[in-house]
């Protein structure tokens, strides 16, 4: 019985959930832009009348206007229409929503009064739907200024400036090189050896489907544990501690052994679920001290991401007695965080907090976040260099997106409307000048985007730590910014950079695809390693650690593997190449 209700609990709090943030958003949505586009074909239409009118007998003008009075007419009706339409879908959705917010209520009371916990673990309680709710009154309030500004157009606007942006990114962009220590070069091929762990923690969703295309996998009893030791090549019994189920914000993560490194190693999750998600939207700035370990004395005070340290104390406070329990048993091991996506911004911001902890940095730690969230202002980061690097993959869209980057997608919406009504070119002339393979000159092109980007005035925090960039060549055509310092003949090439190259979202083909975890690993590995040695590691074969051959940073070591992985890849590219000559006339799609 108590499981029944359980389960009817959750059905009656997600269709409540999803009525309220997808129904009715969906709703107001739709016919929005179904008014907009009537709107469209109408104007059209009395444009159509206006010209026929011009150039007919003037003796005929009493038609043309009575059909342009009858056109307004239909328009204003099939507005009317619409309009109704939607109230009544949103009186019929509030009727429903209203009783399963009811029914809801008194179940998590029921639960409360007999002691069962559900509601503290589900995404849907009446707690974390409020939390939703202020996320999403969040977003409204940063995005208010586009409100008015019709859907078609704001597409436009977009389309319009990753035609500018593709040409500014090849003609002005360059990367600031930081020189490599020799700390810097031994910290990346360490960071090159955990990549695997931030891939592994993912599970069999993220291993089985999206790397290694075996969706059978997920009907056959094995579990996100046992994933994660197959892909991390990891014992049973060096896994010291598991809890991969995300709760708010609180994501999912494991405290695991490498006796070879001699390292504990806690592994953080990147988003999977509803609450991960609550945590990544929750991106408004808050303050955080930075202090001394031994004295006390607060050394900074920057911003922060808001939901991202909110993971970040969660975390600390509950795992800390964990780690120090592996760090008392095993005295010469060492502490090493890792993590993907939110799990790369929750190991540099916990990160943050462990380095004033004096009972963490008796032994000290290091921390390698790939693909992290711009989380942490530069004056924090500072600080981070000491024990944090980060790698970014390309035109990552997560390493670039912080609350003031979207201020600046608004900032560049507004912008563009602006220039709507006044002279010059507009972003209706950039799209069409490309559709119909036309172009502006350089010259032209740059001075548009001088004068949208002198928009992007807000404040932005930083990717943590040292930023390693990786751009594949036949992949990236940004991998021009790394040329001056890069063999050519590399399929791969890399450099740490100075983080300013983060502040601007790049709208390319490639954003969404950069972001993922294999696609990291495999140019680490490649740049650090060499393909060959990579497949041992893989295969817990050979431990570079062991070796005492340094390891390749720059030189390509091409083996047979590597020859058949090259050949492979250049089929790829072939193919990618032919699909793009058919679509490189899409604007949006640079």
């Amino acid at each position: 019985m108590e499981r029944f209700k359980k389960n009817s609990y959750k059905v009656v709090s997600a269709s409540a959930a999803a009525i309220e943030n997808v129904a009715k958003p969906a709703a107001k949505h739709s016919t929005k832009i179904m008014i907009e586009g009537a709107q469209q074909i109408f104007t059209g239409i009395n444009g159509f009348f206006e010209e026929v009118d011009r150039g007919t007998h003037r003796k005929l003008s009493w038609l043309f206007n009575g059909l342009k009075k009858m056109n307004r007419g239909v328009e204003k009706l099939t507005t009317y229409s619409l309009v109704a339409n939607y109230q009544d879908t949103m009186n019929n959705l509030n009727i429903v929503e209203r009783g399963l917010n009811a029914q809801q209520e008194d179940m998590e009371k029921y639960f409360k009064k007999v002691g069962i916990g559900i509601d503290k673990s589900w995404a849907f309680s009446i707690e974390n739907r409020e939390t939703i709710r202020e996320i999403s009154e969040f977003i409204k309030e940063s995005t208010k200024e586009c409100k008015n500004i019709p859907y078609h157009k704001i597409w436009q606007y977009f389309m319009a400036f990753v035609i500018v942006q593709e040409r500014a990114r090849h003609l002005l962009w360059k990367a600031v090189i930081v020189p490599r220590t020799p700390d810097m070069a031994a910290s990346l091929e360490e960071m090159a050896y955990y990549s695997r762990y931030a891939t592994a923690i993912y599970g069999k969703y993220l291993i089985n489907i999206l790397m290694e295309k075996k969706v059978l996998d997920l009907f056959k009893k094995i579990n996100d544990d046992q994933i994660f030791l197959r892909y991390s090549n990891t014992s049973q019994q060096d896994l010291a501690y598991s809890h991969i189920k995300s709760q708010r914000f609180f994501p999912g993560h494991t405290i695991c052994l490498n006796h070879t490194r001699k390292s504990i190693i806690l592994c953080i999750r990147g988003t999977m679920s509803v609450f991960d998600c609550m945590t990544d939207l929750k991106g408004e700035y808050t303050s955080h001290d930075y202090t001394d370990p031994f004295t006390g004395e607060i050394k900074a005070t920057g911003s922060v991401h808001m939901g991202i340290m909110e993971c970040a104390k969660n975390l600390a406070t509950n795992l800390k007695p964990l780690i120090i329990e592996q760090l008392e048993k095993f005295p010469d091991y060492s502490l090493v965080i890792a993590g993907h996506s939110l799990g790369a911004g929750s190991t540099a911001l916990l990160s943050l907090i462990w380095m004033s902890d004096p009972d963490i940095m008796r032994k000290g730690f290091k921390a390698f976040a790939y693909a992290p969230p711009a989380v942490v202002s530069e004056n924090l980061n500072h600080y981070l260099k000491q024990c944090v690097m980060s790698c970014s993959h390309g035109n990552d869209l997560v390493v670039r997106c912080s609350f003031g980057a979207i201020k600046d997608a608004v900032g560049m919406i507004e912008a563009f409307h602006r220039r709507d009504r006044t002279a010059g070119i507009k972003a209706s002339h950039i799209v069409n000048k490309e559709i119909f393979k036309g172009t502006y000159t350089d010259t032209e092109i740059l001075a548009v985007y001088e004068d949208i980007k002198s928009n992007f005035t807000n404040y932005k925090l930083q990717p943590p730590g040292h930023i390693f960039q990786i751009y594949h060549r036949l992949r990236h055509s940004d991998a021009q910014i790394l040329y001056e310092t890069q063999n050519l003949e590399n399929l791969y090439v890399g450099e740490f950079v100075e983080p300013e190259l983060y502040y601007e979202i790049v709208y390319a083909r490639t954003m969404l695809s950069d972001h993922m975890p294999d696609l990291y690993e495999k140019g680490l590995n490649f740049l650090v390693y060499g393909d060959e040695k990579r497949q041992e590691i893989e295969c817990g074969e050979a431990s570079p650690s062991e070796e005492t051959q340094e390891p390749n940073e720059n030189e390509a070591v091409v083996s047979d593997d590597e020859s058949n992985y090259l050949e492979a890849e250049n089929e790829e590219v072939q193919v990618q190449s032919q699909e793009e000559a058919k679509i490189n006339d899409d604007p949006y799609l640079m």
